[in-house]
């Protein structure tokens, strides 16, 4: 009898949850997955910097070095280069790991001229963009086949005289301090401003 009270006082002072090799919780202690919130990964984009070297966010669906703004993003090549080059280098960003398409950008209003300019590419000159007449004088297509419904066929933003109607002038730059477009002969070493979107190069359509 002396022997069974010394057991259960025993098993009092030790606790059943010691006694099985069980961990005691306190009361009040928070749920697990709550404690590792700080640990959980974020959204998976990479920092990066722009041409005037201001931070900026890398959309995770393109390719590193590609500065996100709204639904696209852009990649500044300060290297001169012809368009064909240039459009085949921003392709070549391209892969199945990644969720969206790349190529020379493509432009739909004045705000975007102004952004490539000035933030993208940091004021760094001419830079090819993806619309030439190569394939039709005077029939300028983008390199996504996107609808032409910018730039107009005359005026703003092109430049004075512009768009060129000469023999060989078939790929637009956008000109270096007054964002208007020019024709000019796509063997010209120019910098240049890839873009990733949604939307594939078709490269029959120039």
């Amino acid at each position: 009898m002396i022997f069974l009270l010394v057991v259960a006082m025993a098993l009092a002072g030790a606790g059943c949850d010691n006694l099985f090799g069980l961990q005691h919780i306190p009361p009040g202690t928070p749920p697990i997955d709550s404690q590792l919130g700080d640990a959980r990964p974020h959204d998976g984009s990479i920092d990066a910097v722009d041409a005037n070297g201001r931070d900026a966010i890398v959309d995770s669906g393109c390719p590193m070095g590609y500065v996100q703004n709204g639904a696209t993003a852009y990649r500044f090549v300060n290297t001169p280069t012809s368009w064909t080059a240039a459009e085949a280098d921003c392709v070549d960003d391209s892969s199945a790991a990644i969720m969206k398409h790349t190529h020379l950008a493509v432009v739909g209003n004045d705000q975007e001229l102004s952004l490539l300019y000035f933030t993208i590419a940091g004021s760094a000159g001419d830079l090819w963009i993806g619309l030439s007449d190569r394939v039709m004088q005077e029939r300028f297509v983008w390199v996504t086949a996107e609808p032409v419904t910018y730039p107009p066929a005359a005026g703003s933003p092109w430049g004075a005289m512009q768009p060129s109607k000469l023999v060989g002038d078939d790929c637009v730059v956008e000109r270096a301090g007054t964002t208007e477009l020019a024709v000019i002969p796509c063997t010209t070493q120019v910098r240049y401003v890839c873009e990733c979107d949604l939307f594939s190069d078709v490269p029959g359509n120039y």
